[in-house]
C-alpha cells in the first residue's frame, strides 16, 4: 500500500512537470489577446476623437459651420437691407471678391470688396470666399472645410485655380455644363489654353478685369454662346480664344486689351458686331475668318498691319476703311468678301491707295485685293508697273474667263494667286515680261524653271520635263486630269498643287528626283486620290497604299487616302510635320507602332474627327502644336510618367483635361 502511495506521488509529480509548459504557454496567448483587445479599444478610442464622425473631427466641423452659417448669414442680411434701399435691387446680380463689389443698384461712386458684405470676414479667409449671382462659394481643398461647408448648404467653387491665380483645363470646369452663364471669379489672373473648350449650354461669359489673359481655345466651340462681356483690365486674348462660337451675336474688346491671337474669332458665324480695342498694332492671321453675318467694322487708328485673311469670307462685309497706320496688308486680307463694296482708304495713309476697286500700294508696285467694284467684264488686265501680285488678290473674279499680265511682274505669284478664278480660260503675260512667260495657258519662270499655274482640259497631264519646282496650288485649273506625271527633273513640289482638282483625279506618278515634297502636297478639295507612285529609283522617297515616307520607311511624310482607321506600321520612328494636317476629316482612330519616338509638329492638325489617342512608351517628343484643332479629341493617354514629354497639351483644343498619364 505504501509503495502504490509513493508511486502515485511520483506520477502526480511528473504530471505536474508536463503541465507546467502548457500553462506558461496559455498565459503568453492569454497576454497577447489581453494587449490586442487594450489596442482595438485605444483605436477605437482614437478613432472616436478623431475619426470622420470621431469628437475633435465633429468638434472642428461644427465650429466650421457655425462660422461659415454666420458668413451666409450675413450675405442674405446684405441682400435683404438692400432690397429695403432700393427695390430695384436684385439679389441675383450679387457679385463680390477679395477686390470687388458688384450689383445692379450700386452707385457709379461706390467701392467694395466682399468684406462690405461680410464684415466677418477676416483677411486670412478673403481668398477662401467668394459671391457670385448672390450666392456664397467656397474656394478650398480642404476636406473639412469643404464638408463644413457642404453641410450647411454652401457650394464649393465649381473651378480649379492656382494659387498663381491661373484658372485650369480641368474636368471641375465641366460641373458648369448645365449652367448658361460663367462668371470667372476676379480671383482668376489667367485663364488656361482650353479650360472651356467645347462645353455645352453656356450662354453668357463674364470675364473681370483681374483676367490679364485669357488663353489659347478657352471658349472656343461653345455653339450655344451668345454673349461675352470683357472687363477693362484683360491685356491679352489668344489664339483660336472663341473660335468656332458660331452663336456669339456682338463682342466689346476693352482698350486694355493689346493682342488678340490668329483665329480669335474664325468661323463666329453670327457675328455680326465687333468693337475693337484702341490699343491693338496687328490683326491677327484669320482673325474674322468666315464670319458671315459682320457687315461693318471700324478698324482702330493704331493698326499697323492686317494679316493673313482677317477677313475672308466675311461675306456680308460691305464696309470698311483702313486706317492711316496701317502699312502692311498681307495676303487674302479681304478674299471672297463679295459684298465689300464700299471700301476706302484714310487720303492720310503713306503705304496704300485704292484706284477702280483694286487695292495697290502706295507706289503701284503691289497689288494686294480686287474688290467687287474692280471687276468689268470677261477680262482683267492688270496694268503696267505691278511687280507683285498678292495670294487670292482675284478671289472674287470667277466670272474672269482671261487675265493679262504685265510686263513689270517680277515675283510673288504662284497657283494661289488665282485662287477663285473658277471660269478661267486664257493666261496671257506680256511678251516682255523678262521673269514669266505663259505657254498654253501655263505660266513658268525663265527656263521653266518654276510651274507657278496651268489651266488645262487633259485627262492624263504630263508635266513639262524641263520644270524644277511645281508651285503652290499650280494644277488647281486642271480639273479633268485623272493621271498626273511628275518627271524626273522636278526637284520640289509644294503644298496644296492640286487643291481644286476634283474627284476624277486617280494617279500621281512622281519621278526620281524629287528631294523636296511639302507634306500638304497631296489635298484636294473634294477628295483624296487612289495612288501615288514613286520611282523606285527615288533616293529620297517612297510610298504604298497609305503613306508617302521617306526612303527607308522610318518616317511617314503624309497620308495618301482620307479613312476612319490608321494603324502605323512598326519600324516607323517618325510621324512628320503636317502628315495628317487639315483635310483629314475621317479620321477617327489611330494606332500607333511601339518603335515611334517623335511626333513632328502640327502632325494631326485639324483632324477634326480624331477622338482618341494613346501614346506608347518609347515616344520621347511631341511637336507643340500636333493636336491643334482637333475639336472632338477627348482623351490623350501617355504610357509614361507625368510630364516626361514636355509642351502638353500638344496644342489640344480641350487642354490639358484630355490629357492622362499612365
Amino acid at each position: 500500500m505504501q509503495n502504490e502511495y509513493i508511486n502515485k506521488g511520483e506520477k502526480n509529480k511528473m504530471r505536474t512537470k508536463e503541465l507546467k509548459p502548457k500553462n506558461n504557454g496559455i498565459t503568453l496567448i492569454a497576454l497577447v489577446v489581453t494587449i490586442v483587445v487594450l489596442l482595438i479599444i485605444a483605436g477605437v478610442a482614437i478613432s472616436m476623437l478623431t475619426g470622420d464622425d470621431g469628437i475633435i473631427t465633429n468638434s472642428t466641423l461644427a465650429k466650421l459651420e457655425t462660422e461659415f452659417s454666420a458668413y451666409k448669414e450675413e450675405v442674405e442680411l446684405y441682400k435683404n437691407n438692400k432690397l429695403i434701399e432700393n427695390n430695384n435691387f436684385e439679389g441675383d446680380s450679387l457679385s463680390a471678391g477679395k477686390t470687388s463689389l458688384e450689383y445692379n443698384t450700386k452707385p457709379e461712386d461706390e467701392e467694395g470688396t466682399i468684406q462690405t458684405v461680410i464684415k466677418d470676414l477676416n483677411e486670412n479667409e478673403l481668398n477662401k470666399f467668394i459671391i457670385i449671382n448672390g450666392k456664397l462659394y467656397i474656394i478650398s481643398t480642404d476636406k473639412k472645410e469643404i464638408k463644413a461647408a457642404q453641410n450647411i448648404g454652401i457650394s464649393v467653387m465649381p473651378y480649379e485655380i492656382t494659387e498663381e491665380g491661373e484658372l485650369l483645363s480641368s474636368d471641375l470646369n465641366l460641373a458648369l455644363q448645365n449652367e448658361d452663364t460663367i462668371i470667372i471669379p476676379d480671383i482668376v489672373t489667367s485663364i488656361a489654353d482650353g479650360a472651356f473648350s467645347g462645353i455645352d449650354g453656356v450662354k453668357t461669359v463674364i470675364i473681370p478685369g483681374s483676367v490679364e489673359k485669357i488663353g489659347a481655345n478657352a471658349f472656343s466651340y461653345n455653339s450655344t454662346l451668345e454673349t461675352i462681356i470683357i472687363e477693362d483690365g484683360v491685356k491679352e486674348i489668344g489664339e483660336s480664344a472663341f473660335r468656332n462660337c458660331e452663336n456669339l451675336k456682338k463682342v466689346i474688346i476693352p482698350d486694355t486689351v493689346t493682342s488678340i491671337g490668329k483665329y480669335g474669332f474664325q468661323d463666329c458665324k453670327n457675328l455680326e458686331e465687333v468693337k475693337l480695342s484702341n490699343n491693338i498694332k496687328k490683326l491677327e492671321g484669320s482673325l474674322f475668318w468666315g464670319c458671315t453675318n459682320l457687315k461693318t467694322i471700324d478698324i482702330p487708328e493704331t493698326v499697323e498691319t492686317i494679316d493673313i485673311s482677317v477677313f475672308y469670307e466675311c461675306r456680308s462685309l460691305n464696309n470698311i476703311i483702313i486706317p492711316k497706320a496701317v502699312k502692311e496688308i498681307n495676303w487674302a486680307a479681304f478674299a471672297f468678301c463679295k459684298n465689300l463694296t464700299n471700301m476706302t482708304i484714310d487720303a492720310k495713309n503713306e503705304y496704300y491707295k485704292i484706284e477702280e476697286g483694286i487695292i495697290y500700294t502706295k507706289n503701284g508696285e503691289t497689288l494686294v485685293n480686287v474688290n467687287a467694284n474692280g471687276i468689268k467684264g470677261n477680262t482683267l488686265t492688270i496694268k503696267e508697273g505691278v511687280k507683285t501680285i498678292l495670294s487670292r488678290s482675284f478671289s472674287l473674279c470667277n466670272n474672269v474667263e482671261t487675265i493679262n499680265l504685265p510686263s513689270t511682274l517680277t515675283s510673288g505669284i504662284s497657283g494661289d494667286t488665282f485662287n477663285g478664278m473658277s471660269s478661267l480660260k486664257n493666261i496671257n503675260v506680256a511678251k516682255e515680261n523678262s521673269n514669266y512667260f505663259s505657254e498654253n495657258n501655263f505660266i513658268y519662270t525663265t527656263n521653266y524653271n518654276d510651274l507657278v499655274y496651268g489651266i488645262s482640259s487633259e485627262k492624263v497631264l504630263n508635266i513639262n520635263n524641263n520644270v524644277k519646282t511645281i508651285k503652290t496650288m499650280a494644277l488647281i485649273g486642271c480639273k479633268n486630269a485623272e493621271i498626273i506625271n511628275i518627271p524626273d527633273n522636278v526637284e520640289k513640289i509644294e503644298g496644296w498643287v492640286f487643291s481644286g482638282a476634283n474627284k476624277v483625279l486617280k494617279q500621281i506618278n512622281i519621278g526620281k528626283g524629287v528631294n523636296n515634297l511639302n507634306a500638304n502636297f497631296i489635298i484636294t478639295v473634294d477628295d483624296f486620290i487612289e495612288k501615288v507612285n514613286i520611282d523606285e529609283e527615288n533616293p529620297y522617297y517612297s510610298s504604298d497604299e497609305n503613306y508617302i515616307y521617306n526612303k527607308d520607311k522610318t518616317k511617314i511624310i503624309t497620308f495618301i487616302k482620307d479613312v476612319e482607321s490608321y494603324k502605323i506600321p512598326e519600324g516607323v520612328l517618325t510621324i512628320g510635320s503636317n502628315a495628317f494636317d487639315t483635310m483629314s476629316s475621317k479620321l477617327k482612330n489611330i494606332e500607333f507602332p511601339n518603335t515611334l519616338i517623335t511626333i513632328e509638329d502640327r502632325a494631326f492638325s485639324s483632324c477634326t474627327s480624331l477622338e482618341k489617342i494613346e501614346i506608347p512608351n518609347n515616344v520621347q517628343n511631341i511637336g507643340n502644336n500636333a493636336f491643334s484643332g482637333c475639336t472632338n479629341l477627348n482623351e490623350i493617354k501617355i504610357n509614361k510618367s507625368k510630364d516626361s514629354i514636355t509642351g502638353a497639351p500638344w496644342g489640344a483644343t480641350k487642354g490639358l483635361r484630355v490629357v492622362t498619364w499612365v
